[in-house]
């Protein structure tokens, strides 16, 4: 699914954000699963994750857990800094276009 906005998240409306996030990492999953040539069933068997489930994180109807994240990543067989790479490709927002100080956290841009 294309975004419906421009080229950053952080250009989105905050309530769509989370939605596009969720897409967006839902494609990732899908894209290496289809990589690994495994259907849906074999990640979720893998991963510990009911099939349904895996199905909407895919479809990015889920928000998923950091447990789930780290499920998801060792059954691909791959790092979740990668998965999440795959997922966002492109230059991250700045702290400061999501209209927080970056000295909050320590860093200049959010990923």
């Amino acid at each position: 699914m294309p975004l419906s906005c421009t080229e950053k998240i952080s250009d989105c409306p905050v309530e769509s954000q989370g939605d596009i996030g969720k897409r967006l990492f839902g494609s990732s999953v899908r894209a290496r699963r289809s990589q690994l040539k495994i259907n849906q069933a074999e990640l979720a068997h893998r991963a510990g994750l009911h099939r349904t489930y895996v199905s909407d994180i895919e479809r990015g109807e889920r928000n998923v857990s950091l447990e789930n994240i780290l499920r998801l990543a060792a059954a691909l067989q791959i790092s979740v800094a990668a998965l999440f790479e795959e997922a966002f490709p492109r230059e991250a927002p700045t702290f400061q276009e999501l209209g927080q100080p970056a000295t909050t956290v320590g860093v200049e841009s959010f990923r």
